[in-house]
């Protein structure tokens, strides 16, 4: 017996009407079938069970606390429940109906023991963040960035900023929230990182909001600058027309006696020579 046998059933030409099979129990499908002459063994009969189980919408466990059901476009068994004021969904990632039972279990508990601890987040989490950046960045970049670029990213990820941001709400990591693992990363480090390496972490972590606020999953981007601290941006003075001409006076009576001293070959005095209209001649 098929699936196909279980939908299509000929007999004497005809058909149940649609939708009528799956609706029944599982004993007056037995009953249904063997009315319509099928002669099915045991384990026909589990095999049938285990067809119209899987084929069912939703099911309730927990006392109705949580629901596993299957989407159409996926595979594997989803779960979701309301607690704490919020529906809160995930995938179970298992194509057995028994062992999505089991996770919806194990999760639905996990989240109750959250909720007394007040540590439940409305929200998504900065891991669940991370996760989503990683999984996009390579991809999306479509090697417009150097693959060891690509894996610094995940390396500070992984070894910094998930272990210290990744339990918290977006909505937590703060600029106080930035300021303490700056904080963090000085005090327990046997030598502490130096401004360069932590400039690159806080690209990654701004690179992680930026990828939340997209999906929106944050309303906007904090304040990430170190405070107390100069600019490390290397600042120049503003170009002088009057200082330039005065250098470009001076620069016939230096090449004068670079030439006289028999320093010929020197790159500055031919630069000169060329940037002189006087000189033009010896070009």
């Amino acid at each position: 017996m098929t699936k196909a046998g279980i939908e299509n059933p000929r007999v004497g030409g005809s058909s149940p009407p649609p939708g009528t099979i799956f609706s029944l129990k599982f004993k007056w499908l037995l009953r249904y079938l063997r009315k319509r002459r099928y002669r099915i063994t045991i384990a026909q009969s589990l095999h049938i069970f285990h067809i119209v189980e899987d084929m069912m919408a939703k099911h309730v466990i927990m006392g109705g606390k949580v629901h596993v059901y299957k989407r159409d476009n996926s595979k594997y068994w989803q779960c979701s429940t309301f607690l704490a004021g919020k529906n809160h969904r995930t995938s179970t990632k298992e194509e057995s109906l028994s062992q999505a039972k089991d996770f919806a279990e194990d999760w639905y508990l996990e989240l109750r023991g959250k909720a007394k601890t007040g540590n439940l987040k409305n929200e998504k989490t900065f891991k669940k963040a991370a996760e989503q950046f990683t999984r996009e960045y390579e991809v999306l970049t479509d090697g417009e960035r150097n693959a060891k670029y690509v894996q610094d990213h995940q390396a500070r990820l992984r070894n910094h900023l998930t272990p210290f941001f990744g339990d918290y709400g977006l909505s937590e990591v703060t600029s106080g929230a930035v300021q303490d693992y700056r904080i963090f990363r000085m005090e327990n480090a046997d030598k502490p990182p130096s401004r360069s390496t932590m400039h690159h972490e806080i690209v990654t972590l701004r690179q992680v909001l930026k990828t939340a606020i997209r999906h929106g999953w944050l309303q906007h981007l904090p304040d990430l600058s170190t405070p107390y601290k100069m600019s490390s941006k290397v600042s120049h003075r503003a170009w002088n027309i009057s200082v330039f001409m005065k250098q470009r006076g001076n620069m016939p009576r230096m090449a004068k006696a670079s030439l006289g001293n028999g320093q010929q070959n020197s790159f500055m005095i031919t630069f000169c020579l060329w940037q002189t209209p006087d000189y033009a001649p010896m070009r």
